[in-house]
């Protein structure tokens, strides 16, 4: 079945409970759930076919990815709501509460009562996990045999040589050249002014 026929499917599976909330957040028949396992099919079946654009499948999980996290999602708002009302109705203490009555409280009893008095954070957490589960390993910059190789190199040819060329380099340690060549007219040699800006896409 097409991907738009399997999606009509699920519609018309969730459509007579969408006032159901309960059975729509459902984190195993709920709504994301069924669109989850749609997009899987249509992936498996994109592996078997030979010759499929490749963004396609790229497409499709994505989406499969965001689903899981809404069906992770789902039914942790339902359960914070809950926990709400329980903390309403058995008065759980508050980190405030808790470090005026004892300030050596541990950290660890401090973080549980501040999650059971923050549904947002309780979310936060989930779409971490998620995000741990799913986001690719970044990308960490090439290794080299020192910082600011081609620099040091450039300064002290033209120490050597005689040259003019020292004047447009470097000729001390300066984390913020690259942001700041404008103003001092001086910058790195190409290969390392490349080298930083990747690793501090990397970093920040």
């Amino acid at each position: 079945m097409s991907l738009y026929g399997s999606c009509a499917d699920v519609l018309a599976v969730c459509k007579p409970i969408a006032d159901d909330l309960l059975a729509v957040f459902d984190p195993e028949t709920g709504f994301a759930p069924r669109m989850r396992h749609v997009c899987r099919e249509q992936l498996q079946a994109i592996d078997e076919t030979l010759g499929t654009n490749e963004l396609d499948a790229e497409l499709l999980r994505m989406e499969e990815k965001t689903w899981g996290l809404l069906q992770a999602v789902m039914p942790t708002e339902r359960s914070t709501r809950n926990s709400a009302r329980k903390t309403e109705q058995t008065d759980l203490p508050s980190p405030r509460a808790l470090l005026k009555k004892n300030p050596y409280t541990p950290t660890s009893t401090l973080a549980q009562a501040i999650m059971d008095h923050s549904p947002l954070l309780t979310e936060l957490v989930v779409v971490r996990e998620w995000l741990q589960e799913t986001a690719p390993p970044p990308y960490g910059p090439e290794a080299t045999t020192g910082y600011w190789r081609f620099t040091k190199l450039g300064v002290m040819q033209a120490l050597r040589s005689g040259g003019a060329g020292k004047e447009a380099l470097v000729s001390r340690m300066d984390p913020d050249v690259c942001t700041r060549r404008a103003e001092s007219g001086k910058a790195l040699a190409v290969d390392d002014s490349v080298s930083d800006i990747r690793i501090s896409s990397i970093v920040y």
